[in-house]
């Protein structure tokens, strides 16, 4: 993997923190904190393919059952080829520690202002071609409109 794609970063919803991290022949999506009730527990991977996309919610992709479509043909919003999905994301982090002050705050909302900045760095380093996370990039998709 080329070591200047961005290999981990943290993705908030309104009950979660989730670490999503990529190796050389993995990708991961582990709740590592939970706030009130979700169906998905701590330590679950959302991860049941090959890649995550980074859209209004996190979502797992195996791109080996459509070799021929890049992720970017599944963003019709209907979710063909896409695995599992968190709930909508508040924002993205590069460090755990703003992730959790973002987790405790009042009235998060998907895509919150107060952390767009935090996103917008995360999504922009991430960037358009990566082996493991894939930016949606349609308007029914994209964290950021």
């Amino acid at each position: 993997m080329n070591k200047k794609w961005v290999r981990e970063f943290y993705a908030v919803t309104r009950t979660s923190v989730y670490h999503v991290t990529a190796t050389e022949d993995s990708v991961h999506a582990i709740k590592i904190i939970l706030k009130g009730y979700s169906r998905v527990s701590v330590g679950m991977d959302l991860a049941k393919g090959d890649k995550i996309a980074i859209g209004q919610c996190l979502m797992s992709y195996n791109s080996g059952l459509f070799d021929d479509c890049p992720p970017v043909e599944f963003e019709s919003g209907l979710s063909f080829g896409w695995e599992t999905r968190s709930s909508p994301i508040v924002a993205l982090f590069k460090e755990r520690g703003d992730a959790q002050i973002c987790l405790a705050a009042e009235d998060a909302r998907p895509c919150d202002e107060r952390w767009l900045e935090h996103t917008k760095r995360v999504l922009t380093e991430i960037g358009d071609v990566h082996p493991f996370f894939h930016v949606c990039q349609s308007a029914q998709l994209a964290l950021v409109q």
